[in-house]
């Protein structure tokens, strides 16, 4: 696992080097409207909805790497792959709870000026909680348990060009896969 200063420094270099792909763009030619990939990175906050998951832990942080690709004006195929960390209501270090998701979805963009969008989709999403201390059923020790399913994915956000193929996205979701619940996040991307 990566310290925070190096998730950090990760994140302040892909930012980085998709910003300067979009300025290198912007200057070798005018944006196309018929770009048909898209590439972003997103990060937010998310909150379970699930009564028992609540009573221990409170919402964290989301991070999320899409790509989607337009098949038709207005449609797109999209894949999520999200990775959520929920913390401790009561910060004793004893519960660890954590998601990650893999999403394939389709997207409906609408024809206004700041592409408002919508779209559903189904897929994996697989559950670890590790707990030791008072919360191991022996009063001691450690234990990792993990689960995976398949659960539902609802989204809608606006999209704003940038520079370039640059563009920032406003999404919100709605997961029903292990713990449930909605998030905010806001995205960089850029379309080619």
């Amino acid at each position: 696992m990566l310290s925070k200063r190096e998730t950090s420094a990760v994140l302040a270099a892909t930012v980085l080097c998709v910003f300067s792909v979009g300025e290198a763009r912007s200057q070798a030619a005018p944006p196309a409207d018929d770009d048909r990939w898209e590439i972003s990175l997103g990060g937010g906050y998310y909150v379970p909805a699930r009564t028992g998951f609540r009573e221990y832990y409170k919402g964290g942080p989301e991070a999320e790497i899409t790509a989607s690709f337009r098949f038709r004006p207005r449609l797109s195929a999209r894949l999520d792959f999200s990775f959520t960390r929920l913390p401790e209501k009561e910060v004793s270090g004893d519960l660890k709870f954590w998601t990650f998701s893999i999403v394939p979805s389709i997207k409906v963009t609408l024809p206004r000026a700041h592409q408002p969008y919508f779209g559903a989709g189904l897929g994996y999403y697989r559950g670890t909680v590790k707990y030791h201390g008072a919360y191991y059923p022996s009063g001691g020790g450690e234990k990792k348990i993990s689960k995976g399913g398949v659960g539902f994915k609802l989204y809608a956000g606006l999209r704003a060009k940038l520079v370039g193929g640059l563009f920032l996205g406003d999404p919100y979701s709605g997961d029903f896969g292990n713990v449930g619940g909605f998030s905010a996040l806001g995205e960089l991307g850029i379309s080619f």
